[in-house]
């Protein structure tokens, strides 16, 4: 019975030798991945950021709230898709491209929206006929009174009657529209053309041909409605 006891008594002592064992390795493990993550943190933490492009309308403000606050993780871990969402979030920007330069800087390219007119209260219209939300107070862009997804179609309307108008010394700087068949071009002289979609290209010939002898009839013209059935509001 006493040699039972005694190698009982030695088992036991071999398995916490066992289990100090394992304790101690288990700690030194976890020491060493934690110095390892501090130096990978301290090595490869993202201590520059390169912007590129043709920066005109993004301000310097917005780009450093992303920078300080949505740029998370180290050279290693930082979510580089995240990074390009954010990024793209902020007005006027087209699109953005990033990429890592080891060991620590991050390059972030931007392309800009080149707006070509204003469209209701709060969106421009891009050269790629996309529509988004910006602020410009650039007086040429014309304006196009209309819902953002009429916009494009304003635009072409806008494109014709200004080829017409402009060689005449008269610019067109408005149109406003409630449905597709009729539109109003403002210009910068106080004329107002009521003009209808249906045959709107001879229309236009109609006015180039004898501008200058209704101009001659009525110099100070202000307004002239074109939906008549063959005739012409003139005041």
């Amino acid at each position: 019975m006493l040699s039972n006891i005694k190698l009982l008594d030695l088992n036991d002592t071999k398995r916490n030798q066992r289990i100090t064992y394992l304790c101690f390795l288990l700690s030194a493990v976890f020491i060493t991945i934690s110095i390892g993550v501090y130096v990978v943190n301290k090595m490869f933490k993202v201590d520059k950021i390169v912007i590129k492009g043709n920066i005109d309308k993004v301000t310097s403000t917005q780009l450093d709230y992303v920078a300080n606050n949505k740029l998370h993780g180290t050279f290693f871990t930082l979510d580089i898709d995240d990074l390009k969402t954010q990024f793209k979030m902020l007005p006027w920007v087209k699109d953005v491209n990033v990429e890592r330069i080891f060991p620590s800087t991050i390059v972030v390219k931007f392309t800009e929206f080149n707006a070509i007119a204003r469209v209701g209260n709060d969106g421009l219209l891009a050269d790629n006929y996309e529509v988004f939300d910006g602020a410009d107070d650039n007086e040429r862009l014309p304006y196009l009174n209309v819902a953002p997804d009429r916009a494009v179609w304003a635009y072409k309307q806008y494109l014709m009657v200004e080829s017409i108008l402009q060689p005449m010394g008269v610019n067109v700087f408005s149109i406003n529209s409630d449905s597709s068949r009729v539109f109003t071009a403002k210009t910068d002289t106080g004329l107002e053309l009521v003009l209808c979609t249906q045959n709107l290209s001879s229309t236009l010939k109609n006015i180039q041909s004898y501008w200058e002898n209704i101009a001659m009839v009525k110099p100070s013209i202000s307004y002239m409605n074109f939906c008549y059935t063959n005739s012409v509001a003139i005041k």
